[in-house]
């Protein structure tokens, strides 16, 4: 309830700048492509970087227990 009396309070912009909507709507998609474009560079290096460190910790997991003829696990040395 505040935050509405607050914004109703403060006065207009007294600095209005005409601009062409087309200029505006330029400005908005560029914006927008710039942003998709930032994210999805994030998303491919923050992915490979993750699939890279997932993958190596993969490869250090143990292989698999070794087993004696009589079918118990052997003694680890």
């Amino acid at each position: 309830m505040a935050t509405l009396a607050v914004l109703f309070a403060l006065p207009g912009n007294p600095d209005e700048v005409p601009v062409g909507a087309t200029l505006l709507w330029d400005f908005r998609m560029l914006s927008l492509a710039s942003h998709a474009l930032l994210w999805a560079v994030f998303a491919a290096v923050f992915g490979g970087l993750g699939l890279r460190a997932a993958g190596r910790v993969r490869s250090l997991a143990p292989g698999p227990v070794p087993q004696t003829p009589d079918g118990l696990e052997a003694p680890v040395r």
